[in-house]
């Protein structure tokens, strides 16, 4: 936009290589939530790959890798519980919380009603289940990996001992394809909803 002044500092400024100039907000979207969900998956499919090649700080590493792959797994849901029920032609159902099941619980009743269209062998719904399940086992409200402790000073992770890096990788990959064909397949469903017998 000509003679438009966006916002910069001396930290978040364009820089002199140009293909390292990320575009952001109305100067390369608007982004969404399945954007960003995107974003993080593929930050830490990055990461996975550096740590893969050089495992010498895997130890520490882990938290970032397993936030970034939580963060990614929490904007997915928020993205499908805004898109998900206006095909519907329902109010969004989104819910602004950290816990992954809240958004879960509102969505998944969307993908069982568009099975035929979303999960047509009956995988993805069970799989997502059982991954939501095994992190929230772990992190319920968004803290343990970003944090080592608690607000009352309780040390997170007391009772795990390990966590491999390929094992979280694989089931991560397979989500975000998961989350990938349904952020594409609900826009396309919404485009021809009156079109479709639900």
């Amino acid at each position: 936009m000509k003679g438009f002044n966006y916002k910069h500092n001396d930290l978040f400024r364009r820089g002199p290589q140009t293909r390292l100039n990320a575009c952001i907000g109305t100067n390369g979207g608007p982004y969404d939530f399945s954007d960003y969900s995107r974003g993080y998956f593929q930050s830490a499919k990055n990461q996975l790959d550096a740590i893969i090649k050089n495992s010498g700080l895997v130890d520490i590493l882990i938290y970032p890798l397993c936030y970034s792959y939580r963060h990614g797994i929490e904007l997915g849901l928020k993205h499908l519980a805004r898109e998900l029920p206006l095909i519907f032609q329902e109010g969004e159902k989104i819910k602004l919380t950290h816990n992954l099941n809240d958004n879960w619980n509102s969505i998944r009743p969307y993908i069982v009603r568009l099975r035929r269209y979303l999960d047509e062998n009956n995988e993805s719904v069970p799989f997502i289940d059982k991954v939501l399940n095994d992190f929230l086992e772990f992190d319920p409200n968004g803290e343990v990996f970003r944090f080592p402790e608690n607000r009352k000073g309780d040390l997170h992770l007391q009772e795990a001992r390990i966590i491999n890096v390929e094992v979280l990788g694989a089931y991560m990959e397979r989500l975000a394809e998961i989350f990938k064909y349904w952020f594409y397949k609900s826009r396309d469903l919404y485009e021809i909803r009156d079109e479709i017998d639900f």
